[in-house]
């Protein structure tokens, strides 16, 4: 088979690459993306693949609807150029749109249900919509899998205790700080970056180091430097994940970064505001936090000083890798 991977994002590139890494082998694999951060570096780091690279990731509104376009008519021309037999992307209705119109099949995951517009693109145009089964939503296209899209590269995660010591930091002595750019239409209206001075300082007075993550294009990077115990990593790397398990707790204002946390047995503060159904069995499970303004740093005092233990709490999840797999070879 040819299977074309449309990757918008460096979350998307990790839901993949076991994939990629499965299929290479047998199949003929394009990986097609668009640039944002260091996504191409770390691209050409996890890949052994062809990569191809086009668009960009626009700010503005204009900007996203050419952006749109472009890219399908990239997409139409790149399946009548380099034919494939399928094509597929973590909520990128850019494939299901292009496949719909050239008539060729789409296998699109996604599990951003709040982002109605985006959802509704992705599962109308679709050949296959495939959606965890806890958003409780079902369509003739629709296909669900009880799990998380991070499970396609967390599950039987293996962490390297080594990394702690590269960074000088001990096993729940630290808390890691995520904090995204607002240039995604989902987060415009995200203000949580203005709470991230307060939590830095409250960490600094507890004498708590940080390892800090931060999009590029956050114009708050400049608190973090603020404070003499915060090392703030490079965009993109595969230690985050070990850095995120060793952690004592760990403060997102991503969604993505919050809910890789808590399924790695972390305690996680989401503060990037949106209500997600994706994230409602974490909660119950005490793993995340979603608190508001005001109860942040309570929440983080009590997390602060709490004894967790998440090691038994694994609810009989799909390995996303392989329902992904399945889905596309079928």
């Amino acid at each position: 088979m040819r299977i074309l991977f449309d990757i918008l994002h460096p979350a998307h590139l990790n839901f993949y690459k076991k994939t990629i890494r499965n299929l290479q082998a047998e199949h003929d694999v394009t990986v097609l993306i668009r640039p944002r951060g260091d996504l191409i570096d770390f691209a050409k780091k996890e890949l052994n693949v062809p990569i191809k690279v086009f668009g960009r990731h626009y700010g503005s509104r204009m900007g996203k609807l050419f952006g749109l376009f472009h890219r399908i008519a990239y997409l139409i021309w790149e399946g009548w150029k380099n034919p494939y037999d399928v094509a597929t992307s973590h909520g990128g209705f850019y494939v299901s749109i292009a496949c719909w119109i050239t008539r060729k099949r789409s296998v699109v995951f996604y599990d951003n249900a709040e982002y109605k517009l985006l959802f509704f693109l992705c599962r109308i145009f679709s050949s296959k919509f495939i959606i965890p089964q806890l958003l409780g939503i079902t369509g003739k296209n629709i296909g669900t899998f009880n799990g998380y899209k991070e499970l396609a590269y967390l599950n039987r995660f293996e962490p390297a205790k080594e990394i702690l010591k590269k960074y000088g930091v001990r096993k729940k002595k630290y808390v890691f700080i995520r904090q995204i750019a607002h240039i995604s239409l989902d987060y415009w209206s995200d203000h949580s970056s203005q709470n991230m001075k307060t939590i830095l300082a409250y960490l600094s007075q507890n004498k708590f180091s940080v390892i800090a993550s931060v999009e590029e294009g956050s114009s708050h990077i400049l608190e973090f430097r603020e404070f003499d115990n915060i090392y703030v990593l490079p965009e993109s790397t595969s230690e985050m994940h070990t850095l995120l398990y060793y952690a004592k707790c760990v403060i997102s204002s991503g969604d993505t970064v919050a809910r890789e946390a808590a399924l790695l047995g972390t305690p996680a503060i989401y503060i990037g505001g949106r209500d997600m159904k994706i994230n409602s069995e974490l909660i119950n499970f005490g793993r995340l936090h979603c608190p508001d303004v005001t109860e942040i740093i309570p929440t983080l005092e009590r997390m602060l000083w709490e004894e967790k233990d998440f090691s038994q709490q694994n609810a009989g999840w799909d390995d996303t890798t392989d329902v992904i797999i399945q889905e596309l070879t079928r």
